[in-house]
């Protein structure tokens, strides 16, 4: 086939870039439905579906990734939205550069001496990447109920454990209030069946991001610094 120019996101450039079709493959299949002839009479109506596969390279950084569609006749119209379903699946959100200073333990008490917290959030990024904006609400809501139990031990409930946050230090009143509005977000998704919207969704995931950042990486960053900064000389008299 000849080179094909198209538009598409990028995960390796983070954006829209040129790409090149490399292959292209097209199948049809037909099937039949039913159909309403008049006057309570049911016939079939033939449908004719379409699929088509794409491997796809981008002409910024050479990354490979493969794309499909599929459509039907008669009864589809104008598409919108993106009508391709890509693999690897387009990054939704991009995880954060500190995500990997989660795996080691916090300082020497080893309050993060265990993975659990930064191997749900990696499933909550994935769950993001395939569109189940449910399934990573719900995995935020555990984020947070274990970022209390790590720092000040189970409290019985959210809003008690948020409390003892703010009574020990360990969170400001402001930030409280943002992480209980995030919390409330996950409760009426995983009890009430709500459906958050991407804009609500990505709130809640700056905030969950922004609190894991405090709690754990900017403090265990600042206890670094402290031990390799060299102290004051003592002034001579």
């Amino acid at each position: 086939m000849g080179e094909l120019n198209i538009k598409a996101l990028c995960n390796s450039c983070g954006r829209k870039t040129n790409h090149v079709v490399v292959a292209e493959a097209t199948a049809q299949e037909t099937d039949t439905i039913p159909k309403q002839l008049g006057k309570g009479k049911l016939g079939e109506e033939e449908i004719l579906w379409t699929s088509t596969h794409q491997l796809i390279r981008c002409q910024g950084c050479g990354c490979v990734s493969f794309r499909s569609s599929e459509e039907n006749s008669p009864y589809w119209g104008p598409i919108f939205g993106d009508p391709w379903t890509y693999y690897p699946p387009r990054i939704a959100r991009r995880e954060p550069n500190w995500l990997s200073e989660l795996w080691a333990p916090l300082d020497d008490r080893g309050k993060l001496d265990d993975h659990e917290i930064p191997l749900l959030l990696r499933e909550v990024y994935n769950a993001l990447q395939m569109g189940s904006s449910r399934l990573a609400m719900m995995g935020m809501r555990a984020i947070f109920d274990m970022v209390i139990r790590k720092t000040v031990g189970d409290q019985g409930s959210f809003a008690a454990g948020l409390n003892e946050l703010v009574k020990t230090g360990n969170l400001a009143q402001k930030s409280r209030d943002f992480i209980e509005a995030a919390v409330e977000v996950g409760h009426a998704t995983a009890h009430r069946g709500h459906n958050p919207s991407s804009d609500d969704l990505m709130s809640v995931m700056d905030i969950a991001e922004h609190l894991l950042l405090s709690s754990f990486v900017l403090r265990k960053r600042a206890a670094r610094l402290r031990k390799s900064t060299p102290p004051r000389k003592a002034r001579t008299p």
